[in-house]
C-alpha cells in the first residue's frame, strides 16, 4: 500500500495556502515513520488518471479538487482511497456554482464517496452539519494546518501584511509598522516546475516562521498556519466575497483574532501574549495518524481476505445457476397442478421472514399464477395465534379438500411433513416440499 501527497492543483497560479495543507500532511507521514519511497507525489490530474498500486490519500482540502465541475463527475481514480481528515464543501458556495440540495441529490457521486469512506473529518461546522443531515458519519477536526509545530522562541521583529486590507492600516500601532513588509500569498506559476513550486511554498512559510512578529491577513491559510507556528495573527474577513456564504470562518482557532467588520479593528489586541495549544495539536495528530493507519490495516486486510477467497469465488461464479430458488420451484409446481381452478392453500412454517407486514411473499407468487386460490392460513408445530392476519394451525387440525394443497416452506419441517403426507396417502398435487430433505437421526434406535 502506498501513500499519496498532493503537491499541485493544476492552476496557472500558486495559492501557497492550498499546499501548506500538504506540508502538514507530509509532516504527519514523518511522525508515522512512513518511508519517503512509499509516498507518491500527485498532481490534480493524477487524481483522476492514476492507475497504479492502490494509494491511501489523506484529504484535507476543499471538495473542489475532487469534482469536475464541467461534467459534474467525480474526478478521482478508483485506485486512490481518500481518507477525509479535514475536508470542506465550502467550494460549492463559490458564486452559487452548486446549490447544496443539488450537491446532495440522489445519486450524487461526491456524496457517495463520502458515504463509502466515512467517517468524514470536517474542517468546519457547516460541512459537519451538512454530512450529518445527510446520514454520513462525520466529526469536526478543523484545518490540518493547526498541527504545524510551534517555532523556537526568538527575536522576531517583522510585521507581515499578507494580502492585508488597506482599511485596517490606520488601526495598526506605528511601532508595528516600522518594520512591516507587504506580501501576497498568491504568485504566478510561471515556468516553475511542480516540485520546485512545492519547495517554494515550504520556503515561504519558513520565511513567515523565521521572521514574523505579527501577521495581519485576509487569508485563511496564512492566519491558521502562522498561528500554529506561534505567530500572533489577525485575520480580516473580506467585506466583498465570492462566496454566497463563507463557511470557512466558523472553525477558527480561538487564538486567531478575527475582524468580521471594520468595527472589530478597535478590539484587536496588538501586543497580546501568544498562547500555544499543544494538547489540541497532539489530539488532532493522533486522530489523523489513527485514521491513516486504520485505512491501511483495513484495505491491506481486505486484499488478503480477497486473495484467500478468490479461487472459490471463481468456482462459485461457474456454478451460481446450478440451483433452484423457492420462487422457481413454487411457480413450476403451480403451473403443473394449480394454474387454473379454485382451492385453498396453507403455508407450513409460520415465520416472520416470509412476511412484509401484512404481505406474504409466497402467497403473492401463488396469486400471480392463479388469483382464484385462497390463502387459508399457516401450519406450525411450535407457534400459535396469527401471522399477517392469518390463523396458525396444527397439521392435525387441517382438513384438505381435493383441490387444496400445502406448501412446506420451513426446512426443519420437511422430514416430518413428508412422512406425515405419506401416512395420509396424499399425492404430489396436494403438497410441495420447498426445503431439501436431509438425513435425520432416528432417536428410537
Amino acid at each position: 500500500m502506498l501513500y499519496g501527497l498532493i503537491i499541485d492543483f493544476g492552476q496557472t497560479f500558486c495559492n501557497y495556502g492550498d499546499l501548506i495543507q500538504s506540508v502538514a500532511i507530509e509532516r504527519i507521514y514523518q511522525k508515522m515513520n512512513i518511508p519517503p519511497e512509499q509516498i507518491v507525489r500527485l498532481t490534480k490530474k493524477d487524481l483522476s488518471s492514476y492507475d497504479g498500486e492502490p494509494i491511501l490519500l489523506p484529504f484535507s482540502y476543499t471538495i473542489y479538487y475532487l469534482i469536475n465541475f464541467e461534467t459534474g463527475e467525480l474526478a478521482l481514480s478508483d485506485r486512490i482511497i481518500p481518507i477525509f481528515l479535514g475536508v470542506s464543501i465550502e467550494s460549492i458556495m463559490i458564486y452559487n456554482c452548486i446549490l447544496p440540495e443539488d450537491f446532495a441529490a440522489t445519486g450524487s457521486k461526491w456524496m457517495g464517496i463520502f458515504r463509502k469512506n466515512a467517517p468524514v473529518g470536517c474542517r468546519d461546522h457547516f460541512t459537519l452539519r451538512f454530512m450529518k443531515e445527510h446520514g454520513i458519519a462525520a466529526y469536526l477536526q478543523g484545518c490540518i494546518t493547526n498541527t504545524l509545530p510551534r517555532r523556537e522562541k526568538g527575536d522576531y521583529n517583522k510585521t507581515l501584511l499578507i494580502d492585508c486590507p488597506q482599511s485596517i492600516l490606520p488601526h495598526i500601532p506605528p511601532e508595528l509598522l516600522t518594520n512591516a513588509e507587504v506580501m501576497s500569498n498568491v504568485a504566478p506559476m510561471g515556468s516553475c516546475s511542480v516540485e520546485d513550486n512545492y519547495q517554494r511554498v515550504m520556503a515561504r512559510y519558513e520565511y513567515y516562521k523565521n521572521n514574523a512578529a505579527f501577521v495581519v491577513t485576509s487569508r485563511y491559510h496564512v492566519a491558521l498556519p502562522c498561528n500554529a507556528m506561534g505567530i500572533p495573527s489577525v485575520i480580516v474577513k473580506p467585506q466583498v466575497s465570492k462566496y454566497s456564504e463563507d463557511v470557512r470562518w466558523d472553525a477558527l482557532p480561538p487564538q486567531v483574532q478575527m475582524c468580521a467588520s471594520e468595527r472589530d479593528y478597535w478590539n484587536v489586541r496588538w501586543h497580546s501574549e501568544y498562547e500555544d495549544f499543544p494538547e489540541f495539536k497532539e489530539t488532532i495528530l493522533k486522530i489523523a495518524s489513527a485514521r491513516i493507519m486504520e485505512a491501511f490495516i483495513r484495505h491491506d486486510a481486505e486484499k488478503t481476505v480477497s486473495v484467500f477467497f478468490a479461487p472459490q469465488f471463481d468456482v462459485y461464479n461457474k456454478t451460481r445457476e446450478q440451483h433452484e430458488s423457492y420462487a422457481d420451484l413454487l411457480r413450476a409446481y403451480l403451473q403443473r397442478h394449480h394454474a387454473q381452478g379454485q382451492g385453498r392453500f396453507y403455508i407450513w412454517g409460520a415465520m416472520d421472514i416470509f412476511c412484509r407486514r401484512d404481505r406474504v411473499e409466497l402467497s403473492e407468487i401463488i396469486f400471480e399464477i392463479n388469483p382464484d386460490l385462497e390463502f387459508a392460513g399457516w401450519i406450525d408445530s411450535f407457534r400459535t395465534g396469527t401471522l399477517a392476519n392469518k390463523k396458525i394451525e396444527k397439521i392435525s387440525d387441517v382438513i384438505l379438500g381435493k383441490d387444496d394443497f400445502i406448501v412446506v416452506a420451513a426446512e426443519s419441517a420437511t422430514h416430518y411433513a413428508s412422512s406425515y403426507f405419506a401416512g395420509m396417502g396424499l399425492n404430489e398435487r396436494n403438497y410441495l416440499l420447498l426445503g431439501n430433505r436431509t438425513l435425520v437421526l432416528d432417536i428410537e434406535k
